[in-house]
C-alpha cells in the first residue's frame, strides 16, 4: 500500500486541479501536518483542497475536526491568502512538486512538495516568505528570504524524447531497466514495471542487454503512459482493502478488483483518507497491533458518521430548494430584474423595506452578497443561491452530492466489518462470531416530510410547511372522508384530518389549534385566531372568471365551520418509540414521555430547539443522540419556553 504520490500521478492531479482557477480562498486550517484550503466560487461552489506534505494533495469531501487554536504557520497563511483567487495550477517539469497562484493585494505562490519529508512554502515570486518547515541541502535551503530553487532534476518525462531517453539510459548506473526507470526517470516502482509489461520487456532485463527496439517500445509505453495522465481517471485497486489508486488503466493490475471513479481526486480521497493511515493519524509505535486497528476502526466510524451528515446536509438542502423553488425563482428574477436599474446598495435599501412590510419574497432573503454574486435564503436549512444559476439546477447539484455520499457510505462500511473481523482474529479469543445484522432502513411514510400528529382519538392530523405542500396536501392526498383546515389568514397551511368524518369534537379541536400554530399567527405574536374546517368537496383549485388562484391556495365553497379563540402554543416532546412528536397540547400529553410548551417569543429556532432537547434529555437521557433538527424542524418560528 503506497503512502505517496509519484510524478506520474501528479500529471494527473495538476490537470484536475486547474479547475481551482478562479477560486477565493475562503478558510484555512493546519492540523499538525495536514493543511486543509476551503475555496469557493459560483462555477465550482465549495471545494476543499487537502496538502499532507511528502504524501498526497487533492480535493477532498471529508470534513475534519479544526483546531482551537490556529498554528504559527496557519496564521501567516490566513493573513496572506484569504480572499486570495487561484491564478494558476502548475507542475514544473515532472517533479512531485505543485505551485499554486494567488492574487490577492498582490501575486503570491504556494509551493507544495510531495517527496521525502514534505514541505508547504509560501513565496513572493521567487522569494520564500514562509516555509513549513526550514529545510537545508547542500545545493538548497528551504527557509525565510531565501530564493526558492527547484530540487536537482535530469529528465522530464512528460517532454522527453526518444534519444534522450536512450541517453539516460546510457547513462544510468542501475544494473536493470526497471530501476532505471524507477529511479533515474522517478517514475517509481508501479510505474516502472507497468512501462515494462507494456513494452514486452522484463523488468528485471539488464539495461547493458536492451536492442534497439526494445528501448523504443519502452519510450512509446512512456509516452503513452504519459498521455494517459493527462486525461485521469480515478481507479482504486483492492485486494480486499486496497492496495494502490492510479490514473490510468494499468495492465500491471489486470484480474484485481477495482473500485472507479469520475475523477483521479475522488480516488485520492477514497484511498489517502480511509485507508492509509498517514503520519497525522498514525498512532504511537509503541501500541499493540490491536490498539492500531481499534484506532483505525474508530477513525473509519467517524468517516461514515462524517460522510452521512454530508449527505444528509446535501439532501435537506435540495429538499428546502424544492419545497420553495418557485419562490426562490422568483426572488432571483426579481433581484437581477432590480439590478438592471439599481446598484446593489439601493436593491438592499428596497428589499429591507419591503421585508418591513412583510412582503414574502423580501421575508425570504436573509442576506446579499454581491460580491460573490450570491443571495442567502432564509429556508430550511439556509440555502446560498447563485443568482445567475438555475434553481433547479443547484437543487440537482445537492441531490448528486448526497448520492455520492451515500454511495461512499456503503463502500466504507465494507471495510469497517473486515476491520471488525481483524480485531476478533487478534484477541484470539474461540467463541461463534457473530455476523453484524444489516441495518434496514425503514421506509418513511408520506406525512413524515410535512407538519403531523395523531390526535387524542388517533385520527392522523398533516399540515403542509409551505405553498408547495399545501398544493400536494390537496390534491394528492385529500380523500373523500377526510376533512379540510384552514383559517382565514395569509399564509395559513392547509391542514387535513385522515377519515377525519369520523372524528369527534376533540380531534377537530386539535386540527384546527395545529392550523393556528402553524399560520402566521406565531410570527405575528397573535393571542388567538379562528380557523374552520369544511368537507373535502368545498375545496376546488377551479377560480370564477376573471380571478386567479395562486400556486399553494384554493378556493373554498359553502358553509365554513369554524373554531373559535384558538391561542398558537405548541407542545414539543418525546414518544414512548423516542420519536419527537409536536402538536397541541391535548393531543401530545397523552402520547409523549415527556413534552414542553412553546409561546411565540423572541428566541431563535436553533437556539430555542437546543434549550427544548436539554430540559428534555434532563428528563428521557435516551432522547440525548437524537439530532437538533429533528427538534427545531417542529418549531414554528421564533419561540419562548413555557410551563407545561
Amino acid at each position: 500500500m503506497r503512502e505517496e504520490m509519484s510524478g506520474l500521478e501528479i500529471i494527473s492531479l495538476v490537470t484536475e486541479l486547474k479547475n481551482l482557477v478562479g477560486c477565493k480562498v475562503q478558510k484555512i486550517y493546519h492540523t499538525r501536518d495536514e493543511i486543509l484550503i476551503h475555496l469557493y466560487s459560483a462555477k465550482t461552489k465549495e471545494k476543499t483542497l487537502r496538502i499532507v506534505p511528502g504524501k498526497t494533495m487533492h480535493l477532498t469531501e471529508y470534513k475534519r475536526e479544526h483546531p482551537t487554536y490556529p498554528s504559527h504557520f496557519c496564521m501567516y497563511l490566513r493573513k496572506y491568502l484569504i480572499g486570495g483567487v487561484v491564478r494558476y495550477v502548475i507542475q514544473p517539469a515532472t517533479e512531485r512538486i505543485v505551485k499554486i497562484g494567488f492574487h490577492t493585494d498582490k501575486d503570491r505562490v504556494l509551493v507544495v512538495e510531495l517527496f521525502s519529508k514534505g514541505n508547504v512554502i509560501l513565496c513572493d515570486g521567487e522569494t520564500i516568505m514562509q516555509p513549513l518547515r526550514v529545510q537545508v541541502w547542500k545545493d538548497r535551503a528551504i527557509k525565510s528570504k531565501e530564493k526558492y530553487v527547484l530540487p536537482p532534476s535530469k529528465y522530464n518525462i512528460s517532454t522527453l524524447k526518444l534519444n534522450e531517453f536512450k541517453a539516460a539510459i546510457d547513462a544510468t548506473e542501475k544494473s536493470d531497466i526497471v530501476r532505471c526507470l524507477a529511479v533515474d526517470l522517478g517514475l517509481g516502482g508501479p510505474y516502472a514495471e507497468e512501462c515494462c509489461k507494456r513494452a514486452g520487456v522484463p523488468k528485471s532485463k539488464a539495461v547493458d542487454d536492451l536492442t534497439v527496439e526494445q528501448s523504443r517500445k519502452l519510450h512509446s509505453s512512456l509516452v503513452s503512459m504519459v498521455n494517459e495522465a493527462r486525461k485521469p481517471k480515478g481507479c482504486v485497486v483492492l485486494k480486499g482493502t486496497p492496495i494502490d489508486v492510479v490514473p490510468i488503466e494499468m495492465e500491471s493490475y489486470v484480474g484485481l478488483t477495482k473500485k472507479q471513479f469520475q475523477t483521479f481526486n475522488e480516488a485520492l480521497d477514497f484511498y489517502f483518507i480511509n485507508y492509509v493511515v498517514s503520519e497525522i493519524e498514525k498512532v504511537d509505535k509503541s501500541e499493540s497491533k490491536k490498539k492500531q486497528m481499534i484506532h483505525r476502526l474508530k477513525t473509519q466510524r467517524e468517516i461514515i458518521e462524517e460522510y452521512k451528515q454530508s449527505a444528509k446536509d446535501s439532501r435537506r438542502k435540495a429538499e428546502a430548494i424544492k419545497s420553495n423553488l418557485l419562490e426562490i425563482k422568483r426572488v432571483c428574477n426579481s433581484l437581477l430584474s432590480a439590478r438592471e436599474h439599481y446598484p446593489w446598495d439601493r436593491i438592499m435599501k428596497i428589499v429591507d423595506g419591503e421585508r418591513h412590510r412583510g412582503v414574502s419574497e423580501a421575508m425570504m432573503i436573509k442576506e446579499i452578497r454581491p460580491g460573490d454574486g450570491i443571495v442567502v435564503l432564509e429556508t430550511e436549512p439556509e440555502v446560498e443561491m447563485p443568482l445567475t444559476s438555475d434553481p433547479a439546477d443547484v437543487m440537482d447539484d445537492y441531490y448528486t452530492q448526497a448520492k455520492k455520499f451515500e454511495s461512499k457510505i456503503e463502500s466504507a462500511e465494507k471495510f469497517v466489518k473486515e476491520t471488525e473481523m481483524e480485531i476478533r482474529k487478534q484477541d484470539s479469543v474461540k467463541r461463534e462470531e457473530k455476523r453484524p445484522e444489516k441495518i434496514v432502513k425503514r421506509r418513511k411514510a408520506w406525512y413524515s416530510t410535512y407538519h403531523w400528529f395523531k390526535s387524542s382519538e388517533g385520527f392522523l392530523v398533516v399540515s403542509g410547511k409551505d405553498a408547495t405542500q399545501n398544493e400536494v396536501i390537496i390534491k394528492k392526498y385529500l380523500e373523500a372522508g377526510d376533512l379540510v383546515f384552514h383559517a382565514d389568514l395569509h399564509g395559513s397551511p392547509f391542514t387535513i384530518v385522515k377519515n377525519g368524518g369520523d372524528a369527534g369534537e376533540p380531534t377537530k379541536y386539535e386540527a384546527a389549534k395545529q392550523t393556528a400554530i402553524y399560520s402566521k399567527a406565531w410570527a405575528m405574536g397573535y393571542g388567538s385566531i379562528d380557523a374552520y374546517y369544511v368537507r373535502p368537496h368545498q375545496v376546488t383549485k377551479h377560480a370564477p372568471p376573471g380571478e386567479y388562484i395562486p400556486h399553494g391556495s384554493f378556493m373554498v365553497r359553502g358553509k365554513k365551520n369554524y373554531v373559535k379563540d384558538l391561542r398558537p402554543e405548541l407542545a414539543i416532546g418525546i414518544s414512548n418509540d423516542f420519536i419527537v412528536i409536536a402538536g397541541p397540547k391535548e393531543a401530545i400529553s397523552k402520547q409523549a414521555r415527556y413534552f414542553v410548551m412553546l409561546m411565540p417569543g423572541d428566541t431563535a429556532t436553533g437556539t430555542i430547539a437546543k434549550k427544548v432537547r436539554g430540559v428534555i434529555v434532563a428528563h428521557v437521557p435516551e432522547a440525548k443522540d437524537i439530532p437538533l433538527e429533528e427538534f427545531q424542524k417542529f418549531i414554528p418560528g421564533k419561540s419562548r419556553m413555557v410551563k407545561s
